[in-house]
């Protein structure tokens, strides 16, 4: 017979210290009018389905608690608090003190985001791995909850006949109360109900017994399969979190580490980088990890794992594809410049695919921008941009190569600031040049990347000193007819004496703010990018801002000139629309819209993302072998 007013502790425990500890706090525990209190201890159980099983068995009471005896419940009316909760809802089978709204697919409950409040002692905490959401009113329904604390107004057998150890019993145990039809729920705590003092949590037979429940509770994946869980890592450079966004927009369960790895621009993998990264993944059960640029290092932990990884590439060159591990298979790579695709095609990456670029409309393009910024930001023309000044090209020649530099500076004075199908910085350097600036590197270069001297030489020597010419010819000519402003690092000052240069830009907070409120923004498209759109033309057009910019073959397919924004071919046309655009407010503005309403209506960071995973998934969300090339048609 089963006593209704009567409360039961239920407690697996093989440490007197702690069991005496956990006891004092249940002493303390004030008792609802008309109910009593037992507690059932048991000692060395085989494991913690079995033991709880014994402690059920041998209680009659109506309202149990399955408690660690690591875990000290600190409100002195927590019976009164949850007993209360039991008897206003019926369907409520389980209550616990954090659970999980969604359980993830590999029953993996802390893969999931969760909920609830208690007091954790325990160096995870500390390091800031909990992300648990306060629940301070009411109750939360959940999938599962933790197992430090169980709370039960009915009656169900623990699964001992399939967990033997101390993993899973407690997801089991929700999704059988599931089963049978009850509620679980997680109650409001303006403060902490409960101290966990847990330590270094044990895996022995932990993916035997994952393994175990999936099997048995095949409800856990059904309707998850197109749900992916996804590891997103941030690098020592980059730091945005657009692609997390739109992943998380789209449905993903998307986690991100406090762990930042390195982009590596030389040499080998960062081995540092590849077994924190190995750590993530062995424990992750991941579907895809996810970069912005490619990490050697990461991918070698994917490989390793055999974990697909997705690198979002918008450097162009960028000379980590140029290493071994960019050949791995694991590997999907897009590329947003249709010429540097054609470039690396042919040196065996296994899916590489070409991808155009897209702002992150949902956080960049949605900044306030009040008086202050107003009028510190408003200008009639402005460029964010580095100069590429500084960078060496001139320490490379010698006395005896004054003739390559010659040659050198003749191929950057015959581009002219032109941009025009047929106009390139590529195939015009003598072979005598290209080896003369291939002797001032290092061998680990050609030992460590698989790149031609000729493109190293041209991409990352000729296209950099030629960006850094035009572009302050370039400024210096406008600023004689314009008020130009250029955003760009502290040593544009002494190149630039007479234009006014303002500090770099955060590029979250500051840079949309400036492309907005810029009647003008200039983009001139570094050299080395041969046909494809920067990610700065993007991102002016997100925020609504009128975008100048040079002539990319690839423009066109995405935007009408004319329309969505403008474009020039060389300085004298630059000059002339500048001036055209400045003094007709209306067209610029009218430009200026329609290419903000396009990049939001087909161009989102969100859609391209989509088209990602239908590259690494397949359509139908399965691991397909991908047919690698365009994703990106109109």
């Amino acid at each position: 017979m089963v006593d209704r007013n009567k409360i039961c502790f239920i407690l697996c425990t093989n440490d007197e210290q702690q069991l005496d500890e956990c006891m004092m706090y249940l002493s303390l525990l004030h008792v609802p009018d008309g109910f009593s209190v037992d507690v059932v201890t048991v000692w060395d159980a085989k494991s913690m389905a079995s033991g709880y099983n014994e402690g059920m068995c041998s209680s009659d009471a109506k309202y149990k608690i399955y408690l660690h005896q690591d875990t000290f419940i600190v409100e002195p009316f927590f019976l009164d608090k949850l007993i209360k909760i039991f008897k206003k809802n019926p369907k409520v089978g389980m209550v616990g003190i954090v659970g999980a709204p969604k359980l993830s697919k590999d029953g993996v409950m802390w893969h999931e985001p969760r909920c609830g409040n208690f007091y954790r002692l325990d160096e995870l905490a500390e390091a800031g791995f909990d992300g648990i959401e306060k629940v301070k009113r009411g109750i939360r329904e959940v999938e599962v909850v933790d197992g430090f604390l169980m709370a039960t107004q009915y009656d169900l057998p623990w699964r001992e006949d399939l967990f033997h150890g101390f993993d899973f019993y407690d997801v089991s145990q929700c999704l059988e109360f599931r089963r049978a039809g009850y509620r679980i729920v997680v109650p409001g705590q303006k403060t902490n109900w409960v101290i966990h003092s847990c330590g270094a949590p044990g895996f022995w037979d932990y993916e035997k017994n994952r393994k175990i429940l999936l099997r048995e509770y095949p409800e856990i994946a059904a309707g998850q399969q197109h749900r992916k869980r996804i590891l997103f890592l941030h690098s020592k450079q980059i730091r945005s979190i657009g692609i997390a966004v739109a992943l998380t927009q789209l449905g993903h369960n998307v986690f991100i580490p406090a762990v930042e790895i390195t982009l590596e621009n030389g040499g080998s993998a960062d081995l540092r980088d590849q077994e924190a990264a190995e750590e993530l993944l062995e424990e992750g059960h991941y579907d895809l990890a996810v970069t912005y640029d490619f990490s050697q290092g990461l991918s070698n932990a994917c490989q390793n794992f055999r974990v697909p990884y997705y690198a979002w590439v918008y450097d162009s060159p960028l000379m980590g594809l140029y290493s071994k591990e960019a050949l791995h298979e694991v590997n999907f790579i897009s590329v947003f410049d249709r010429k540097q695709y054609d470039r690396l095609k042919p040196l065996g990456l296994k899916h590489l695919f070409y991808l155009p670029l897209a702002p992150e409309i949902d956080n960049f393009g949605a900044v306030h921008i009040g008086k202050r910024d107003e009028k510190k930001y408003t200008c009639d023309v402005s460029f964010v941009g580095r100069l590429y000044n500084n960078r060496g090209f001139e320490e490379i020649f010698d006395d005896e190569g004054a003739g390559y530099l010659k040659e050198a500076r003749g191929i950057i004075e015959e581009m002219g600031c032109v941009w025009k199908e047929g106009v390139s910085i590529f195939d015009k350097a003598s072979e005598g040049l290209i080896d003369y600036m291939a002797s001032k590197q290092s061998e680990d270069t050609w030992e460590s990347w698989n790149i031609s001297r000729r493109y190293f030489c041209e991409s990352m020597r000729l296209a950099r000193k030629c960006n850094e010419v035009e572009r302050v010819k370039i400024l210096e000519a406008l600023q004689e007819k314009f008020p130009v402003v250029l955003y760009a690092d502290a040593s544009a000052k002494q190149v630039l004496k007479s234009i006014t240069v303002k500090p770099w830009l955060d590029y979250g907070t500051e840079m949309p703010k400036v492309f907005y409120l810029s009647k003008i923004n200039l983009n001139i498209t570094s050299r080395s990018i041969e046909s494809g759109i920067p990610l700065r033309v993007w991102d002016i057009m997100a925020v609504g801002g009128f975008c100048l910019t040079n002539y990319q073959p690839e423009l066109e397919e995405y935007f009408e000139i004319g329309k969505d924004l403008e474009v020039y071919h060389d300085l004298k046309e630059m000059e002339e629309k500048i001036a055209y655009y400045l003094a007709n407010d209306d067209k610029r503005i009218r430009i200026a819209i329609n290419g903000y309403k396009k990049v939001r209506e087909k161009h989102s960071l969100k859609t391209r993302i989509m088209e990602m995973l239908d590259v690494v998934f397949g359509k139908d969300g399965g691991l397909d072998e991908p047919e690698c090339g365009d994703v990106e048609k109109s």
